[in-house]
């Protein structure tokens, strides 16, 4: 599947629309908001990440407006 990517993480029926967030390898403090997840195959986890829903939702809506949760200034 395309702009798709997949992921060692745990997930459970009902996780789908849940947000993923990375941790940061050389600081484990730090963490961002990577996508979204929406389905998982047993083995790994899939998730839309976060530059193509950026896009779509630039295409989809007059002006670039973003949703209220989106923090502007990151990715």
């Amino acid at each position: 599947m395309l702009c798709q990517w997949q992921a060692d993480y745990r997930s459970e029926g009902g996780d789908s629309g849940s947000p993923v967030l990375g941790q940061g390898i050389y600081e484990p403090s730090k963490y961002w908001f990577d996508g979204i997840h929406w389905g998982s195959n047993g083995v790994n986890a899939t998730f839309s990440i976060w530059p193509y829903l950026r896009d779509e939702f630039r295409a989809v809506t007059p002006g670039g407006w973003y949703p209220a949760f989106v923090n502007q200034g990151g990715v």
